[in-house]
């Protein structure tokens, strides 16, 4: 506690609290009336509870291939105070999903857990997480060159791209295109 009294000597300024439960303040105030010079002394404890600081964690969007096990893009964070961060989390992120291995492409949810605090009561959010499909083909042309073609097709089939990639037979790139 920053700021505490301590035998008898006052701070200027008021004790500061971080840690979230119970405690049990002492206090005493000189007080002075307008008009005297009297001075009066208030003393005392109390006990106040310091309730946890709501903190949410949102999944920001992230991106996938079907057939693999989705990974998180991260995280945006809500509700830290007194100028914290996710440093004062303890916990390990970690993401879930509704997306399983043999699902198709398409949108699915993934959604942060794992953090732990003893300050903060975490509420967890999930984001948009986004299976493609991927076709891979790879062909030998008649001249010994290779091409491997690699397409990833959006969800919704609006968006497609695909990448050929041509080696001569040592392995060395002749060609790249992309569409």
């Amino acid at each position: 506690m920053e700021n505490a009294v301590a035998s008898g000597d006052a701070a200027e300024t008021s004790p500061v609290i971080k840690d979230a439960g119970t405690q049990k303040i002492y206090y005493y105030v000189i007080a002075t009336q307008t008009d005297s010079d009297e001075k009066t002394l208030i003393s005392g404890s109390d006990v106040v509870e310091i309730r946890k600081a709501s903190l949410t964690v949102t999944a920001k969007e992230a991106r996938g291939r079907v057939g693999y096990v989705p990974v998180g893009s991260g995280v945006t964070y809500s509700g830290f105070v007194a100028g914290e961060d996710e440093s004062v989390l303890g916990g390990e992120l970690s993401y879930n999903s509704n997306y399983g291995i043999g699902d198709p492409a398409g949108f699915y949810e993934i959604t942060p857990y794992g953090y732990e605090s003893d300050n903060y009561e975490i509420t967890y959010m999930p984001g948009i997480l986004e299976m493609y499909d991927t076709e891979t083909t790879t062909v030998v042309n008649d001249d010994g060159t290779t091409t491997t073609t690699t397409t990833n097709t959006s969800p919704d089939g609006t968006h497609s791209e695909t990448v050929s990639v041509t080696k001569d037979s040592n392995g060395k790139l002749v060609e790249t295109t992309t569409t």
